[in-house]
């Protein structure tokens, strides 16, 4: 079985993505990632100027509050270590993505109603990724569960269509042979965790604010808070990469899919572009 801790950026109406990230974990593995990214915190927070009581990842990334006082060798050595993390133990990242304003633009006729919401889209976009990636498991090796960062009410709205998922999300991980039960390998009660409760939610909020300050630089909407940012937030957008689930389950090539062909759609072209 598996675990994916889940946390999203840019559900404030003044940004223009919405970035989902999950790092998913083999639940054999959970408790010494546990212990390792613990331990990594506890090192963190010997150098930042206060108490740091839990990781947020626009503040670190964008060196907001305490961050600002600490040297940019430092900070970026953190981030360096952090964006290491799961490449380093073998853990790997789920990213789902939504343009607000392609979400607006593009046709949305045959669309379930839900997915006008951007993080129920993003949602559900996270777990149909692991059912195509691990759709032929046997045994529950690929069960996962679902723990997103603590906002029961969207949490609950995703519950109902795990539970009982539309027939317009069929296309993106059928196969010429029989179609499984629908999201089969997702345990259809998501948790919701407060982030400060659990460092793995938070780690994937780090990487979430990477994911988005990097959209943000690389195509324009918003200036370099310092000289040669979109530089570094690309390394780590790329590093990150690394360990991404494969393009093929992110993103699947079915041009007769309505639902994989959406999902492309409203995707950011930087993060398609993204990984392997």
């Amino acid at each position: 079985m598996k675990v994916c801790y889940v946390d999203e950026t840019g559900h404030n109406s003044s940004a223009r993505c919405l970035i989902m990230v999950g790092v998913l974990v083999d639940a054999t593995r959970l408790n010494k990632a546990q212990r390792e990214l613990t331990k990594e915190l506890s090192t963190i927070s010997e150098v930042f100027p206060g108490d740091l009581s839990e990781l947020k990842g626009s503040r670190l990334v964008s060196r907001k509050g305490g961050w600002s006082h600490l040297s940019s060798v430092d900070w970026a050595s953190i981030l360096d270590s952090l964006c290491s993390f799961v490449q380093t133990n073998s853990h790997s990242i789920v990213l789902a993505a939504v343009d607000k304003r392609k979400l607006r633009e593009t046709k949305m006729t045959s669309v379930p109603s839900q997915l006008r919401d951007e993080w129920l889209a993003a949602g559900l976009h996270i777990a149909l990724q692991i059912q195509h990636m691990n759709r032929n498991m046997q045994k529950n090796k690929g069960k996962t569960f679902l723990i997103f960062d603590d906002n029961k009410q969207k949490a609950d709205r995703l519950s109902e269509l795990l539970w009982n998922p539309p027939p317009w999300t069929d296309d993106y991980y059928q196969t010429k042979k029989k179609l499984p039960e629908r999201l089969d390998q997702i345990i259809n009660t998501p948790y919701a965790i407060k982030s400060h409760h659990e460092s793995l939610v938070q780690l994937a909020d780090v990487y979430a604010a990477i994911l988005r300050r990097y959209v943000e630089v690389r195509d324009g909407d918003l200036e370099e808070l310092w000289s040669g940012e979109h530089q570094q937030m690309q390394a780590w957008a790329h590093q990150l990469s690394e360990s991404l689930v494969a393009r093929r389950h992110r993103w699947p090539n079915r041009p007769k899919g309505q639902c994989a062909t959406w999902y492309t759609d409203v995707a950011p072209t930087a993060l398609i572009e993204l990984g392997g």
